[in-house]
């Protein structure tokens, strides 16, 4: 279902099973191509090479409000942050016992990196793979992290509490340019002297970072009108007395837990069909069982578990049944009519899929236009589907009824 915008429409693998994870299904054989028309505005499609869906969710978010604006598409750096990820679990939560890094995190994790780092083009921090839509550098310098981390220099906690140490250790990991570790030390200074969320900090002119403060964005208020603004208004400040990972702001998101009572799900689905009405790009954290996986839908719950782990995407367009006076709305069909789209909020309508922007590549889409993108539908995020995991140490395999639909992420007033 095409919406009706508020503004101009714009054209343009590894498995984990935490709550926090992400689970990765690349495929070496993607259709070329990029996704040019959406309702929601897109970046094109990435391929996650390592379990960071987050991240990538996160960034395709930050480059969908951007691209609401009217601006060029941006090539946000997804490994740029990822090192930057790596260095507060080193020095912050770097006990001698951890012996890798974790790649798993949270929507609201990524916000606080931009936050506090800001973003770097793809073709700034690591030049090779200004073109790449798949990382392997992302890869090889997890590997040379965990020797490091194993058995090598950072393997005491008195080495990980060395910022300077950190910092040297991550740019041999990366492969950094001399000229990539000068800019982000200029920035930073050479440990972790300072940072973008301290108002004394300041970027030098001609800078490849950009501070969030920097990056125009166009945002949706509740009330259906639309403002410029900054990506630091979408994120907001810290409110982490509020709840863990809150944050607060006249503009900022937040990520919503689903509910499980039926009635207040469809509640909370008229909250995101507003927010995609708006054209803000939600974000949405599931749990993948890849044996619901029927082309590029997952449609019911399987008939028996297969490999399972979490995941973030983000939402593109939505297809619904039973609306009063007009039935179907489809996925993918320009809804022009203002009657219609108010008509969709009805409670008694039912969503039938979600299509959302993924991070596998781009796999075989809904259609050839939406190549990379998958659609989950409401019998499948629903559920419940039998989460399963196996004590350690082996025995019987523990299943129990899971909701796959975790939560989703909004911004303020939605």
């Amino acid at each position: 279902m095409r919406f009706l915008t508020l503004a101009s429409v714009v054209t343009a693998a590894s498995l984990a099973v935490l709550a926090s994870g992400c689970s990765g299904q690349a495929s070496e054989h993607a259709a070329q191509g990029a996704d040019e028309i959406v309702d929601v505005p897109h970046s094109t499609v990435k391929n996650q090479s390592l379990s960071n869906c987050w991240l990538y969710a996160t960034m395709a978010w930050a480059e969908s409000l951007h691209l609401a604006s009217g601006a060029r598409e941006l090539d946000i750096s997804e490994s740029y942050l990822t090192y930057w990820h790596w260095f507060d679990q080193l020095v912050w939560d770097g006990a001698p016992g951890k012996t890798s890094i974790q790649e798993e995190g949270y929507f609201h994790q990524g916000m606080d990196l931009i936050y506090r780092f800001g973003i770097m083009a793809e073709a700034d921090f690591i030049p090779e793979e200004a073109t790449a839509t798949r990382s392997s550098r992302q890869s090889s310098a997890k590997a040379k992290l965990d020797r490091a981390m194993r058995d090598g220099a950072l393997a005491t906690r008195e080495a990980r509490m060395d910022k300077a140490l950190v910092r040297r250790e991550l740019n041999l990991a990366w492969g950094l340019s001399d000229d990539v570790v000068n800019e982000m030390n200029a920035v930073f200074g050479e440990g972790y002297d300072r940072s973008l969320d301290q108002s004394s900090t300041v970027v030098p002119a001609g800078s490849p970072i950009r501070s969030a403060r920097d990056i125009p964005i166009l945002a949706a208020k509740a009330d259906g009108t639309t403002r410029e603004a900054t990506l630091a208004d979408a994120i907001g400040d810290r409110a982490w007395d509020q709840g863990f990972g809150r944050r607060k702001g006249a503009l900022a998101w937040n990520d919503l837990d689903y509910p499980r009572d039926p009635a207040e799900q469809r509640a909370f689905e008229i909250r995101i069909q507003r927010a995609l009405h708006a054209r803000q790009p939600v974000v949405i954290s599931w749990f993948i069982d890849f044996n619901a996986m029927s082309g590029s839908a997952f449609k019911a719950p399987p008939a028996r578990p297969g490999r399972q782990g979490g995941h973030v995407t983000v939402l593109e367009d939505y297809q619904i049944d039973g609306v009063p006076g007009f039935g179907t709305l489809a996925a993918g069909v320009n809804e022009t009519r203002p009657e219609a789209l108010a008509a969709a909020l009805d409670p008694a309508a039912n969503v039938q899929f979600w299509r959302t922007k993924n991070s596998w590549g781009l796999m075989s889409g809904p259609s050839a236009e939406f190549a990379g993108y998958i659609d989950l539908y409401t019998a499948y995020l629903r559920g419940p589907v039998k989460k399963c995991d196996r004590p350690e140490g082996g025995g019987a395999e523990t299943c129990v009824d899971h909701q796959p639909f975790w939560r989703a992420a909004l911004p303020a007033g939605f």
